[in-house]
């Protein structure tokens, strides 16, 4: 199919038109993209088109929230990033410290990796705490926290 051919808006009770008015109620990213407004008469046809891009505010959830680890087994924090936009930036913290790219410590147990991922190998006492995922983007930023226990092993 010819990406540039029209197709009939499907209207429902979000999408609608009134009058020669198209409404979007609670407009969401999907509906982003190029509308097309075409009208026809006996003196000829007039098209407009209109570029519509939808954003939403920044917003972290970290999975899982709480986890309980025994001493020596592995943890891993993951930071679920929505409405974020080119040049976003993602940092974590533990007790307010900057952690990951081996900074979590002399023995590199703490990786943070390109897909908002953090690990930490081989969990010790001194692991254990808040950390927090923090997103940074030109306009707005947001953050999301988990805890990690020491389990009793």
């Amino acid at each position: 199919m010819d990406r540039h051919q029209l197709h009939g808006l499907a209207e429902d009770e979000r999408v609608f038109r009134v009058a020669e008015c198209l409404v979007i109620l609670h407009a969401e990213e999907a509906d982003g993209g190029r509308y097309v407004c075409v009208a026809n008469n006996s003196a000829g046809t007039e098209r407009i088109e209109v570029a519509l891009t939808i954003s939403s505010p920044l917003s972290v959830s970290l999975h899982p929230r709480h986890a309980t680890i025994d001493a020596g087994h592995r943890a891993e924090f993951r930071c679920h990033v929505s409405g974020a936009r080119p040049g976003t930036n993602v940092s974590w913290l533990k007790d307010g410290q900057p952690v990951g790219g081996g900074a979590g410590g002399s023995s590199g147990r703490v990786s943070v990796d390109a897909t908002e991922r953090l690990v930490v190998d081989a969990v010790q006492r001194e692991d254990a705490g808040m950390y927090q995922c923090i997103v940074r983007g030109d306009e707005d930023s947001s953050q999301g926290s988990a805890e990690l226990r020491l389990g009793g092993e």
